[in-house]
């Protein structure tokens, strides 16, 4: 079985966030998980600190910290990349893996399996549009991207559900790094071009292994993602399919509580 590394970025509810730890505990046999706090969080990354020796040698805080939200300018969090960026560098440090897997703090799992997925494909990624650079609309991104690749067409993903090789997330991180350098910026933002871009133009046999990410979002749903598909993706009804997005990070949320019903047995 593959051993598989998760990023996530960390900005709010030391409950929620031990709550998702559970959760993918259960769901994802055979991983560890990398956490990045916020560095405008101090109290956040002290409760933290609390319970993570409950889950050594699964759960991983990465020391190096970006100021990756801002508490007086609501929902907007920034930088993502670079936090994933760090976080692979820092997951490769603790040892060995063979996939690199991305969420986000406002996912849960809700169905059992993706192991095989992991151990038969290469990669999860929900675009595999191969947009021709010159009718691509993001301009800017693609002249980020360029700076430190050839581009030869472009994609258009989140990066929660991604996947990929360990070899083509390391790839990733080195680039982004070159990139923040080059630009002289703290960060590189989350635009949804800069992880699947970075690592298809450079991997492009990855197409030939790949699914859908693994997380189910729309972002229409609102604020929290509808009870009916959860129990969709819950039945198996949606292929490749495993979490869902939008779980609000409220520990008593009623979405959250349905969730933790749901699974308890699982």
């Amino acid at each position: 079985m593959k051993r598989v590394a998760i990023s996530i970025p960390v900005h709010e509810c030391a409950l929620c966030i031990e709550n998702q730890i559970l959760n993918i505990r259960k769901f994802v046999p055979n991983s560890f998980v990398v956490i990045h706090v916020s560095g405008d969080s101090p109290q956040l990354w002290d409760e933290i600190m609390r319970f993570q020796p409950k889950y050594n040698g699964f759960l991983h805080l990465n020391p190096t910290r970006f100021r990756t939200f801002k508490h007086d300018e609501a929902a907007q969090v920034y930088g993502l990349s670079t936090v994933h960026a760090s976080n692979i560098k820092f997951a490769n440090s603790i040892g060995p893996f063979d996939v690199m897997a991305f969420e986000t703090s406002n996912d849960m799992f809700v169905r059992k399996g993706i192991e095989n997925d992991f151990n038969q494909y290469l990669c999860g990624c929900s675009s595999s549009q191969r947009i021709p650079p010159d009718i691509f609309p993001y301009k800017e991104l693609l002249s980020d991207l360029r700076r430190v690749i050839t581009v030869k067409f472009c994609e258009k993903a989140p990066q929660e559900g991604f996947w990929c090789p360990r070899d083509a997330a390391l790839f990733f991180a080195d680039k982004i790094f070159e990139l923040m350098s080059l630009l002289n910026r703290a960060t590189i933002p989350a635009e949804e071009g800069f992880l699947p871009n970075l690592i298809l133009n450079q991997f492009p046999e990855l197409y030939n292994s790949m699914i859908p990410q693994f997380v189910y979002h729309d972002p229409n749903e609102g604020a929290s993602v509808k009870m009916e598909m959860i129990y969709k993706v819950r039945n198996g009804e949606l292929p490749y399919i495993y979490a869902v997005k939008r779980i609000p990070r409220r520990i008593d949320d009623a979405t959250r509580i349905f969730v933790n019903e749901l699974t308890k047995n699982d």
